[in-house]
């Protein structure tokens, strides 16, 4: 069985207050997509990884990987997350047998919950990491709540998302015009079922400054252990 990575590294460092691409902020001493790189390509049946960058840093992004231990290539993004999945999945060699799809700013995933996904992927055609919700959940209007939300069976859906190739590919080709933050939404709408695994607590999205430190502390303290 052969795997392709594609890892979406095109987000702006906008939330984070930065004035470079969030996946070149460096964390514990390596830039964040290369944290998510190279824990992608540690899994055995990855065989290559595709990089989305965003437009105009291609070289900086290829610069960031060069010692990674498996072959990559670095694609452009496009305007939306779906866009540049989908610009991904056409480098996605022929004899590719699943995608697994990862965020970049994801760099906390662990390789055993990758090969856990992969394997789900491998009986069901398609899975993704998750969680389940933990919080209480309330609706808001303005500044005010207005309801409580059942939070049973409630999961908030991680990366990587794993699929059989010529299942996410048909389901984003159908889907051109209805884009997605998930892609696993995509294989719902084409009436797949898809496999949802239990993650890890620690396999944060760093989306805010205060998440940087967080994901350093954590990535230090994997280091010295």
């Amino acid at each position: 069985m052969s795997v392709t990575a594609i890892i979406v590294a095109a987000g702006s460092g906008q939330r984070l207050g930065a004035d470079i691409p969030k996946a070149l902020i460096q964390i514990a001493g390596s830039p964040i997509v290369l944290w998510s790189a190279e824990v992608m390509a540690s899994v055995e049946s990855i065989t290559n990884l595709v990089i989305i960058a965003p437009s105009g840093f291609e070289d900086e992004i290829a610069t960031a990987l060069s010692n990674l231990a498996k072959p990559f290539i670095v694609a452009t993004g496009g305007e939306m997350r779906t866009d540049s999945v989908r610009n991904g999945l056409r480098l996605v060699p022929d004899d590719c047998d699943f995608v697994a799809i990862h965020d970049a700013a994801r760099p906390l995933v662990l390789r055993k919950d990758i090969e856990a996904t992969i394997l789900a992927a491998q009986e069901s055609g398609a899975a993704v990491l998750g969680v389940p919700v933990a919080d209480t959940l309330k609706s808001v209007d303005g500044d005010y709540i207005v309801g409580t939300v059942d939070r049973n069976g409630l999961w908030a859906v991680q990366t990587p998302q794993v699929f059989r190739r010529d299942l996410i590919t048909e389901a984003i080709s159908s889907s051109i015009l209805t884009p997605a933050t998930d892609d696993s939404v995509f294989i719902e709408r084409i009436g797949h079922a898809v496999k949802i695994v239990k993650d890890s607590r620690t396999n944060l999205k760093i989306t805010y400054s205060e998440d940087l430190a967080i994901a350093e502390a954590i990535l230090k303290g994997r280091l010295c252990t």
